[in-house]
């Protein structure tokens, strides 16, 4: 037999009574996903679970003397005995099945399982809930249980109350066995007959630990590029070795490794801004820091880490203007500029990044424009041009600044067949909106072709009367082109070249 050393009735929660535990400490993770027997749809399960190897399973409840039944609701039997109570799992699953027992007339096991996977030198926590299953008021024999592991009692229930609410009853002990495997076992003590009937539920088996605790060291309010120092904090371990596992998590439910495992209690890392969640396992032995079977886990503990918002901007200013920040400072000269401000935690809250770029103003000769005189002419400002000559027009360039542009105007006649202007602003107001023919003639023949500074036709018409409205592509690009006109007026041939400057 498997030598094991026992915590007899170390801790017993029976009526809100407390006795002596030998593990104060963490509790691990439940590692007996069977004790709660499952959930369904369906009121009984159907097939045999082979729980109790001295008790027969029954499908068609109320089990008799000597059978039991798994169940998510008595009250649901077609028949049922009339000292019981009608009874759901003690769960908040509405469909989560318990363990229904009619003991039989002699003492016998109607609980057995083998637990696999343990460690040696660690102790576990084992507790059970159970419920007399008969009313108030009735005089019934009540429910009295042994737990065995490895066929060794190591906690006594006693009378279970007949009291229709259920009980928790758990036991700490500590296995030093080399192997890692036990058995779990309940019995029936009290004989059959009229009573000794119960409901078994959320049979739990966990490693214990000690008493965990995550500290933070030094400043508590993390800014951004601040170290982070954390301090395992292990107290009344029943352990004389704790090795400890540092763990990080994004959204506290899958957890990642901080470097290796060891006995350094204190970790200091570089948070990361998407990371708030850490905690730590911890062991007596290094090797079972793999196994949930064998560890605990700290408490997750939550990092703040005040991060700022960055907002970065691109300032287009004109030579000779200026842009004011932020924090009220006046900027006059290109280059990168930064605003920081700060929270009540002297961290920085709001990062502002500026990129000024200065454009200069432009002042452009262009070449000489015809207009014809029989018209009224205004410039792109609106300028009325009533004589020949220089004229300065104020415009805003693509990059936003001012620029004036030096325009020499020459009004003409246009009374002969061909007469294209040398410039128009296609802007919709009117006036030289478009380039053309301006004359009247009747042609056999035109052509008129125009073209960007590369060379590339960017319109074409035979239509004498048609005219162009500065659009490439749908868009209009300011610049000048170079236009070539073909006719035949009178069946004689006459061409025509020139440039056209387009403004807005």
């Amino acid at each position: 037999m498997k030598k094991l050393v026992f915590a007899i009735l170390l801790l017993i929660l029976f009526c809100g009574s407390l006795f002596s535990q030998n593990c104060n400490g963490k509790e691990g993770e439940n590692i007996f996903l069977d004790g709660d027997f499952g959930t369904g749809a369906s009121n009984n399960v159907s097939t045999d679970p082979n729980l109790a190897p001295d008790y027969n399973y029954t499908t068609n409840p109320p089990p008799a003397d000597g059978s039991y039944v798994l169940t998510n609701n008595t009250g649901r039997w077609t028949n049922n005995f009339p000292g019981w109570f009608p009874l759901t799992d003690n769960s908040s699953d509405p469909n989560g099945y318990m363990m229904v027992i009619n003991a039989s007339f002699q003492p016998g096991l109607f609980y057995d399982k083998t637990l696999n996977g343990l460690c040696e030198n660690t102790w576990y926590k084992f507790s059970a809930d159970i419920i007399n299953l008969h009313r108030i008021g009735f005089e019934d024999i009540p429910p009295n249980v042994d737990f065995l592991i490895d066929e060794n009692v190591i906690l006594q229930s006693g009378d279970i109350p007949q009291d229709q609410s259920w009980h928790n009853y758990s036991v700490q002990f500590f296995n030093d066995t080399e192997n890692n495997s036990i058995r779990l076992s309940l019995r029936n003590n009290a004989p059959g007959g009229f009573g000794n009937d119960l409901a078994l539920d959320n049979i739990s088996f966990k490693p214990c630990g000690p008493e965990t605790n995550i500290s933070q060291i030094g400043n508590p309010n993390l800014c951004d590029g601040d170290s982070l120092s954390l301090k395992a904090d292990n107290r009344n371990s029943p352990y004389d070795l704790n090795y400890i596992q540092w763990q990080y998590s994004d959204n506290g439910s899958d957890w990642f490794d901080i470097g290796a495992p060891s006995l350094d209690s204190i970790i200091t890392t570089l948070p990361n801004p998407d990371i708030t969640y850490y905690r730590y396992k911890t062991s007596s032995k290094l090797e079972y820091l793999n196994s949930n079977k064998c560890y605990v886990t700290a408490d997750t503990k939550v990092i703040e880490l005040h991060n700022p918002r960055i907002e970065n901007e691109a300032i287009a200013l004109c030579r000779g203007s200026s842009f004011t920040l932020a924090n009220g400072e006046e900027i006059f000269d290109e280059g990168a500029y930064q605003v920081i401000f700060k929270n009540n935690e002297n961290c920085d809250s709001l990062v502002l990044n500026y990129e000024v770029k200065i454009s200069e103003k432009y002042f452009t000769d262009a070449e000489e424009l015809i207009l014809c005189e029989e018209v009224e002419n205004r410039l792109i400002d609106g300028t009325r041009v009533t004589e020949s000559g220089n004229h300065l027009i104020n415009l805003v360039a693509s990059n936003g600044c001012d620029s004036l542009v030096s325009v020499n105007i020459k009004l003409e006649s246009c009374n002969t067949c061909t007469k294209f202007p040398s410039a128009f602003s296609p802007n919709n107001d009117g006036m030289n909106d478009y380039f053309g023919n301006v004359r009247d003639c009747q042609f056999t023949d035109f052509n008129l072709s125009i073209f960007n500074r590369w060379g590339q036709v960017v319109f074409e018409s035979n239509d004498p009367n048609f005219r162009w409205d500065g659009k490439t592509n749908g868009k209009t690009s300011i610049g000048i082109y170079t236009w070539h006109c073909e006719f035949n007026v009178n069946n004689i041939n006459g061409s025509k070249s020139g440039n056209v400057l387009l403004v807005r």
